[in-house]
């Protein structure tokens, strides 16, 4: 539902992301930048408040 669209957190240091996903632990997975430089951070559920844009 989530998949492909930009979010934003809560998170100082990932203000906003593209969503991409739940891990295996049931946590939000957000991905920061494209491309090989992109970096998948995992936020669980405790941490964020997401938003779709």
């Amino acid at each position: 539902m989530l998949r492909g669209q930009a979010v934003t957190t809560t998170l100082q240091h990932l203000p906003e992301g593209i969503a991409d996903g739940v891990g295996t632990d049931g946590a939000l997975r957000v991905r920061q930048g494209s491309g090989p430089e992109a970096e998948v951070h995992l936020v669980s559920s405790g941490d964020v408040s997401v938003r779709l844009r």
